[in-house]
């Protein structure tokens, strides 16, 4: 049981570094589904945790400081800190998108103010028509 869970946390991992990438070039569709794949992944830990067939620690062979439950156990924690390491990355470029997303909506909002008030005006008849698209 203890291989197939490793097999799990290695597959998330490598997706995070899939799904972290794709947001560096920009494909934000494409992380989106990376994280739909990665909840899966999630769900299938979850789900054999909570069955009890997901007791990998107790799978391992008994006994104090037995090296082969400390190396299992050490290198899940490994994998879930690498992750998190790569999830508090992806956040910190969707923030940064989000930031330049605003900063791009704030410009046409002065953008579209400035033309209403701008000046020449064009003067239909005795009407001043402003038209901004």
């Amino acid at each position: 049981m203890n291989g197939s869970v490793r097999h799990l946390y290695n597959e998330l991992l490598e997706l995070a570094k899939v799904q972290k990438d794709a947001l560096i070039q920009g494909g934000f569709e494409d992380a989106i589904k990376i994280q739909e794949l990665r909840q899966g992944i999630i769900d299938k830990i979850q789900n054999i945790d909570s069955n009890g067939t997901l007791n990998y620690i107790s799978d391992l062979p008994t006994g104090k400081n037995d090296p082969e439950r400390e190396e299992f156990s050490q290198r899940i924690r490994m994998d879930r800190e690498k992750i998190l390491s790569l999830d508090n990355e992806m956040r910190a470029i969707i923030e940064a998108e989000l930031r330049s997303i605003a900063d791009r909506l704030n410009t046409i909002q002065r953008i579209k103010t400035f033309y209403r008030n701008a000046s020449p005006h064009r003067h239909v008849g005795n009407n001043l028509s402003i038209s901004v698209s």
